[in-house]
C-alpha cells in the first residue's frame, strides 16, 4: 500500500494555529482585555486550505496582528511564547512542546517583518531572540533594505554573538540570492558587507554557521566570479580540513562551469588524462536509466587528483540543446593507472523538468575538460 505524504503546507495548519493560541493566551498579560484565542483561531483558519505554505504564513500572521495590541506592547507577549532554541545540528527536529518553535513560529517572524518594519530598533532585536526557534533568514532582509545601516549594525552583532543562530542568521539572512527570500538587490551589486561578515564566520564551530558561509560565498560567485575567487583563494592558505570543505562548497557554481581558477584551488588543475574506452546504448526511453562505461587513463608520471564529471546536453522544446553538469566523483590516479568507471542516467520523469525526444548528447569531463562522448535517441 502506497502512503501519500501529507502537504508541506499543512505544517502550518490547525495544529500549529491552536499552539499559536494557546501560547499567546499563557503569555498575555493578566491585566486588560483577554487574549480573544476563539476569534481567532476561528479567523487564522477561514480560507487557510486554499492556501500554500507562504500564504498561509503571512495569514496568520496578518491575522495575529488584528488581535494584539500595538506593536511595541505586541513584542513582549510574542517573545514570551517561545520554545526552547532548537539543537542546531538538527533545526528542524521535533520537539515536546512547552513553546513555540519550527513552523509554528513562522508567522511570529512574519509578523515582526510586516508590522515592526517601522520599528526596527524593537523589531531587529526581537528577531534575533527568534531566529533559534525558526529562522528569522527571510524576515530579516526588508529591513537590510529599509534600513540598511541599522540593520546591518544588528547582523554584525549577531556575527559575534555567543548564539549559534544568530551567527547562521547573520550570514543566510544577509544572502545577496537566498532562495525564497527577498533579493538584496544592492548586496547583489556589491557584496562587500557580506563578505566582511562571513569573514568572521568562515571557522565558525559548527557546521550549520560554516554551510551557511558556503552558501553566502556561493551567491556571490554567481554575480562577482572574481571576486569570490579571490576571498576563495585566500582562505585556502594552510586550511584546515573544515575550511577546505567550506571552499570547495562555495565554489560550487563555478566548478559547474568548469571554471580553471576554481578547479585549481581545489587541487584540480589540467592532468593528462584519457577518456577511453566509451560504450553506450544508443537509445533510451523516457522513464528508464541510460547506462555508460569508461577508462580513465592517467598518462602522467605523477598522480593525478581528478574532479570527473559528465555533461548531458539535452534537448529542448525549441529543438535546442543545453548542457548541465552531473558529478562521477572525485578520485586520485596513480601514474599509469587506468581505472573503469560505470554510470547511469535516470530519464524518469519528474515535475521539474519535461524532457523531449531526440538527439541527446553525453561527454565526460575531466578536471573541466570535455573529453569523449556518445549521442543517443530519447524515446
Amino acid at each position: 500500500m502506497i502512503r501519500r505524504m501529507e502537504p508541506f503546507k499543512n505544517r502550518v495548519g490547525p495544529d500549529a494555529i491552536q499552539q499559536i493560541s494557546a501560547a499567546v493566551s499563557r503569555a498575555w498579560p493578566a491585566e486588560g482585555v483577554a487574549f480573544a484565542a476563539d476569534d481567532f483561531r476561528r479567523a487564522a483558519l477561514a480560507g487557510l486550505d486554499a492556501l500554500e505554505l507562504k500564504a498561509r504564513v503571512v495569514h496568520v500572521a496578518d491575522t495575529l496582528a488584528a488581535h494584539l495590541p500595538p506593536f511595541e506592547r505586541a513584542i513582549p507577549i510574542l517573545l514570551a511564547t517561545l520554545g526552547e532554541p532548537a539543537d542546531p545540528e538538527a533545526p528542524d527536529a521535533a520537539h515536546d512542546g512547552g513553546g513555540l518553535r519550527g513552523f509554528a513560529a513562522w508567522p511570529l517572524l512574519r509578523y515582526v517583518a510586516r508590522h515592526g518594519i517601522d520599528d526596527p530598533s524593537r523589531a531587529l532585536p526581537a528577531l534575533g531572540e527568534m531566529t533559534g526557534r525558526m529562522s528569522a533568514e527571510f524576515a530579516v532582509r526588508p529591513f537590510l533594505l529599509t534600513h540598511p545601516e541599522i540593520a546591518w549594525q544588528a547582523v554584525d552583532g549577531w556575527s559575534t554573538h555567543a548564539d549559534v543562530h544568530r551567527r547562521r542568521l547573520a550570514s543566510e539572512g544577509t544572502r545577496p540570492r537566498l532562495p525564497w527570500g527577498v533579493r538584496l538587490t544592492p548586496s547583489v551589486a556589491d557584496p562587500t558587507r557580506g563578505l566582511q561578515v562571513i569573514e568572521r564566520l568562515v571557522d565558525d564551530p559548527q557546521l550549520y554557521v560554516r554551510r551557511s558561509v558556503a552558501n553566502h560565498l556561493n551567491d556571490v560567485s554567481k554575480d562577482h566570479p572574481d571576486r569570490a575567487l579571490t576571498v576563495a583563494e585566500r582562505w585556502s592558505a594552510g586550511v584546515s580540513p573544515d575550511r577546505a570543505w567550506v571552499v570547495r562548497h562555495a565554489l560550487r557554481t563555478r566548478l559547474k562551469a568548469a571554471d580553471p581558477r576554481a578547479l585549481t584551488i581545489i587541487g584540480r588543475p589540467p592532468a593528462d588524462v584519457a577518456v577511453e574506452g566509451l560504450t553506450a546504448d544508443g537509445a533510451v526511453a523516457r522513464g528508464d536509466k541510460l547506462p555508460f562505461a569508461f577508462d580513465l587513463h592517467n598518462r602522467q608520471q605523477t598522480p593525478a587528483p581528478l574532479r570527473v564529471d559528465y555533461l548531458l546536453h539535452r534537448v529542448l522544446k525549441s529543438g535546442k540543446r543545453s548542457a548541465k553538469a552531473y558529478s562521477v566523483g572525485d578520485m586520485t590516479l596513480a601514474p599509469g593507472e587506468r581505472r573503469a568507471v560505470a554510470r547511469s542516467h535516470d530519464f524518469r520523469r519528474v515535475s521539474t523538468r519535461t524532457l523531449y525526444p531526440g538527439t541527446h548528447r553525453i561527454e565526460i569531463r575531466v578536471n573541466g575538460v570535455a573529453g569523449d562522448g556518445f549521442d543517443f535517441e530519447l524515446t
